[in-house]
């Protein structure tokens, strides 16, 4: 049912205006029946969502809507602009620390590799008599310069400020920083949707 099924007259409009009413009081009967008229098409427009200020009232919450989105859009993306900025450095000093090691590793073996050829050389040397040089002068193994293991550490020891990790404090002060950032931006928007308000 309809609510113009429950009563007589579909809307106040069609209320025709009585006939024994004095001048006075049917000007007044008029005014009534126009502003019922006038909350009556409100009423109807704001269960359709076309009445003018539910319109303007949900228009300016979309634009608060908005305002808010876009925020926590710009300050997810300087989180994972930080996140980022940690990741490609503790990157390079995992790359760093492997580039190392294989160096290491290579001198390392090299010179295992040196060691066990001179002893094999020597014995070669004792067995061969006077015929090791002529041999050794056509088959000599040239290995790269060999350091030692304290010349190792001193080569590849990084100092403190480039071994330095970003922490889990140093990544929180930056999210702390970000945060305060966005306090301030609040803070704005709250100013210029209060002086919105009052005009």
């Amino acid at each position: 049912m309809n609510e113009s099924d429950e009563y007589e007259f579909p809307s106040v409009a069609d209320i025709p205006i009585p006939d024994e009413l004095s001048p006075e009081i049917e000007a007044e009967y008029i005014a009534y029946q126009e502003c019922l008229v006038q909350l009556e098409n409100e009423w109807r427009q704001l269960k359709t969502n076309e009445n003018e200020y539910q319109i303007e009232a949900n228009n300016l919450l979309q634009q608060i809507f908005e305002k808010r989105r876009q925020k926590q859009i710009a300050r997810k993306n300087l989180r994972m602009e930080v996140v980022e900025r940690q990741c490609e450095k503790e990157n390079e000093r995992l790359k760093n620390e492997c580039e190392d090691a294989k160096k290491v590793l290579f001198e390392r073996l090299v010179r295992g590799y040196y060691h066990a050829y001179r002893n094999v050389t020597s014995r070669l040397k004792e067995l061969m008599g006077k015929d090791y040089q002529s041999y050794i002068d056509a088959n000599e193994i040239e290995f790269p310069q060999i350091i030692t293991d304290n010349q190792m550490k001193t080569r590849y020891q990084q100092p403190e400020e480039t071994k330095a990790r970003i922490s889990s404090h140093e990544t929180e002060l930056d999210l702390q920083k970000i945060d305060e950032l966005f306090k301030s931006y609040q803070s704005l928007i709250r100013k210029s949707d209060d002086s919105y308000n009052n005009e």
